[in-house]
């Protein structure tokens, strides 16, 4: 039997370090009161599993709300962010290369980033990983740019669009039968 709702939780701020790849890092000081504000709402009470991307800042944000909550958790690169290891660390610009690449405008980050077709491909695995979890709602921990795209897919918007509106600590609620249709029609 599938869930019934999945709850996507983009992970807490992070702690840029500009001598770190994005994947390395940690949470900003700033997470943990997002985190205490979010385990005190209630809206995490009906989850029993919680799935999440290995890279530390979803980690970090996975594992405090597994120990605390006393849920169980896996890891999965399925959950991942858009592999960006060829890149470097992107100073000024950032907001419009993204912008660009969600567009699939052929822009510069297209040719060095995980490229679309992939990460869809991706999000199909990892919708088709969920159906098999039996728990009645489960809690994913991913990241901005992958969800949009999951969602931008679900909802029928523009992924820019998404990835503009989803802050960190966003926690989006959605049935699980939806996504799935969405996204398992045309595979």
């Amino acid at each position: 039997m599938a869930p019934i709702k999945i709850l996507f939780l983009r992970h807490f701020k992070p702690k840029m370090e500009k001598d770190r790849h994005a994947s390395e890092w940690g949470l900003d000081y700033s997470a943990r009161q997002s985190l205490e504000e979010l385990l005190s709402s209630g809206k995490l009470s009906r989850v029993g599993r919680i799935i999440s991307s290995p890279e530390k800042k979803a980690l970090l944000t996975a594992k405090e709300i597994s120990e605390r909550l006393d849920l169980p958790l896996d890891e999965t690169p399925l959950a991942s962010e858009i592999d960006r290891r060829k890149s470097g660390f992107i100073d000024g610009g950032y907001f419009d290369v993204v912008s660009r690449y969600l567009s699939e405008d052929g822009s510069e980050a297209s040719k060095i980033w995980e490229s679309i077709p992939s990460v869809r491909n991706r999000a199909r695995k990892l919708i088709a990983l969920l159906s098999g979890k039996e728990e009645n709602a489960l809690l994913v921990v991913t990241h901005g740019m992958f969800l949009s795209i999951i969602l931008s897919k679900a909802k029928g918007t523009d992924a820019s669009e998404e990835w503009k509106n989803i802050g960190t600590g966003a926690l989006i609620e959605m049935e699980f039968s939806e996504l799935e249709r969405s996204w398992m029609s045309d595979s």
